[in-house]
């Protein structure tokens, strides 16, 4: 038995007994169901359009069952996390362990829910800030604005902004029209922006592609760095002695000049004079902007195949020139 509150098409009915059990219904069917212990029973869905608040006193959150919780998954696997929405917690700890400490996650256990030091384990997306000492395994995938401070360790695969497969453990999917990566060094003395440790000598720390073709690297040996871009005969047509390298020594344009962001005097080339003369050396166009009309500074290279086949043709021309001049006089 129970006392009833019941709204029916005849208005409302209320019957009254002494068992303290109260029951709410609609149309002779039970809505809310409060026992004597103030246990209450809601049969059917449950809506909420604010913000459900659990305050603690002693109790906790320990199974879900009877169909979907909206947290997902309704019956949740041992390891599942859910990161939705916001868990309310006052008078010391969040009801869902002894003690819940700040930035916990609430984790399932197989059987219930509770509140876990994030160690980020079969976690598959992670879309927030995160710090402190993490560890992520598996297949991680990382999407819009994260933040990583402390001590992180990532085993497995990651992705940031795209999925990672099976042969890199590190894929990258820049933002369009950005840089894919920014690597910002300390203030503290000695500070390096990147470094690359190989183990094996004469291998490559770096390869670089263009729409997925090899065009160069960065080999490391046990005491040198070099440079490479890939020269291979394969990969040529058309193979013929160059001429005109004097034309083209004389058509570069040596210059001094000095440094307008630190006042130093200092040689070299002007970007867009030396492109006239050795496109290849030379990248962007000249007094180019972005978007927002920040400058896009043109930059050279004056170790590329175009520039130092030149330079070399012309020494080799200028030695058989020096070798007939010294036969004539006998030197």
């Amino acid at each position: 038995m129970s006392s009833t509150i019941n709204a029916s098409s005849a208005g409302i009915v209320e019957t009254a007994d002494s068992s303290g059990i109260l029951t709410i219904q609609t149309g002779g069917q039970t809505g809310i169901y409060i026992d004597a212990s103030q246990n209450v029973t809601i049969p059917k869905n449950l809506t909420v359009s604010g913000t459900l608040t659990y305050s603690g006193g002693g109790g906790a959150v320990t199974t879900v069952s009877g169909g979907s919780t909206g947290l997902t998954p309704s019956t949740p696997a041992s390891g599942n996390v859910v990161l939705a929405g916001t868990l309310l917690y006052s008078s010391g700890g969040t009801g869902l362990t002894s003690s819940g400490a700040s930035g916990n996650l609430l984790v399932s256990t197989g059987s219930g829910w509770a509140s876990q030091t994030p160690a980020i384990t079969g976690l598959a997306t992670l879309n927030s800030g995160t710090s402190g000492t993490q560890t992520f395994t598996g297949t991680n995938i990382f999407s819009g604005a994260n933040t990583f401070s402390g001590a992180n360790t990532f085993s497995g695969t990651m992705g940031i902004g795209t999925s990672s497969d099976a042969y890199h453990s590190l894929a990258v999917l820049g933002l369009s029209g950005q840089p894919a990566q920014l690597i910002t060094s300390s203030t503290g003395g000695g500070s390096t922006g990147l470094l690359i440790n190989m183990v094996n000598s004469n291998t490559s720390a770096a390869i670089f592609q263009y729409g997925g073709t090899s065009v160069g690297s960065i080999i490391v040996g046990s005491s040198s760095t070099t440079y490479q871009t890939y020269s291979d005969r394969r990969l040529k047509s058309n193979i013929t002695d160059l001429t005109n390298s004097g034309t083209f020594i004389d058509a570069i344009k040596p210059r001094t000049f000095t440094w307008n962001i630190d006042g130093k005097s200092s040689s070299g080339f002007i970007a867009d004079e030396l492109q006239q003369v050795a496109p290849d050396a030379v990248s962007g166009t000249p007094n180019a902007v972005d978007a927002q009309g920040n400058p896009l500074y043109q930059g050279i290279d004056c170790s590329t195949p175009e520039m130092m086949a030149n330079i070399i043709a012309e020494l080799q021309s200028l030695r058989k020139r020096v070798a007939t001049l010294e036969a004539k006089v006998g030197v």
